[in-house]
């Protein structure tokens, strides 16, 4: 083995299930893959309130950018020690690296290399034009601190690229990829034996006021709501099973969550216009389970190349309620077209990349 010594900086979560086999890898980001082959790998994750006395600076600082702060979750003289033995940080999203410039700017002699895989962070602008010019000063500045930037999504990448043209040749796409093994779904699908619409999310760009509107427009079904952000006083009708669920906090495991997806005729997502590539590991679960995914159709969509509209995925372009409930009904009893979606997804699925090509992927940029 070739000596090198990396170190992953997660959210929460991580340590509790890193080697639980009822979890899939493709949200360690080829951390696995870089043990087995490597002898120096460790990670960092975030701890809530850690560090305490940082939290009146990061508020300071999120108020006038719009940017995530979380000082406090990562600094440490712990942390502090593992990073300065390192040669090469994996930030395994903005949020990590943002809440991770104080180290980089003290490790700066090190000259430790480092990559970042970004999920929204160009799409936070707001309303006030100091906040953006605020944001995009220290954009810049975090962009000069990393070495390589990966998007999940292409959306993302190409509006990066015309925003901030100057480090366009630090920018890459890598698409978000599933452990296939794990998730594809080996069995027959009788899909006109399922009964559930299916929603899982807790990221920003969800829609969820919609979404609860959604159900109480259809009282005929039954709907499953997978999310921390929807609470049960929200739920204004009686046909919603609420699981409060969030893979950072272990709630549920990914074979839980493949029961239920096996139990769902289609997963419904709708979302705000956004660069950010909103739904996606949900996207691709559900379609490698046999479940046709409805989806506002947005900037951030990240490959409108594989991804055919009536083919293999349901883009939802009015977004409306009305425009959701009508697609929901029309799909809904339409067996034939369900079994169609649900064969096409399985086999798109199949014929894509896995998480260890994700790895390589990423080890040759890294390296």
């Amino acid at each position: 083995m070739v000596e090198k010594n990396i170190t992953y900086v997660f959210g929460v979560g991580r340590k509790n299930i890193i080697n639980n086999h009822n979890y899939s890898d493709e949200f360690f980001y080829g951390y696995q893959y870089f043990q087995n082959d490597y002898e120096s790998v460790n990670f960092i994750e975030f701890v809530p309130y850690l560090n305490k006395k940082y939290i009146f600076f990061e508020k300071v600082l999120s108020r006038l950018t719009n940017l995530p702060f979380y000082f406090s979750n990562i600094m440490s003289s712990h942390n502090y020690k593992i990073l300065k033995k390192t040669d090469y940080i994996v930030f395994t999203n903005e949020r990590m690296l943002i809440s991770c410039i104080l180290y980089l700017i003290l490790l700066k002699k090190r000259k430790i290399k480092s990559v970042v895989m970004i999920m929204g962070l160009f799409s936070k602008k707001t309303n006030n034009r100091f906040k953006n010019l605020l944001q995009k000063f220290f954009l810049s500045f975090v962009l000069t601190k990393v070495n390589e930037v990966i998007f999940l999504g292409i959306g993302e990448y190409n509006a990066a690229k015309e925003q901030y043209p100057k480090y366009e040749k630090k920018f890459h796409h890598i698409p978000f990829m599933l452990n296939n093994d794990f998730w594809i779904n080996k069995k027959d699908v009788q899909i006109e034996s399922r009964d559930n619409i299916l929603f899982i999310g807790n990221d920003g760009k969800r829609d969820y006021h919609k979404v609860i509107q959604i159900a109480k427009a259809l009282p005929e079904y039954n709907f499953i709501f997978v999310s921390k952000i929807i609470l049960d006083e929200d739920i204004i009708s009686d046909n919603v099973q609420l699981i409060n669920g969030y893979w950072n906090e272990n709630v549920l495991d990914d074979l839980d969550m493949q029961k239920i997806y096996d139990k769902c005729r289609i997963t419904i997502l709708p979302l705000i216009q956004s660069e950010q590539p909103s739904g996606q590991s949900v996207t691709l679960q559900s379609l490698s389970r046999g479940v046709p995914v409805m989806i506002s159709r947005t900037n951030g969509f990240w490959d409108n190349s594989k991804f055919i509209n009536d083919q293999n995925i349901i883009f939802v372009d009015n977004n409306s309620l009305e425009g959701w409930t009508s697609g929901i009904k029309d799909l809904y009893q339409n067996i034939e077209k369900l079994d169609l979606l649900s064969t096409s997804g399985i086999k798109l699925m199949d014929e894509s990349d896995s998480s260890e090509v994700f790895y390589r992927r990423l080890k040759n940029l890294l390296f």
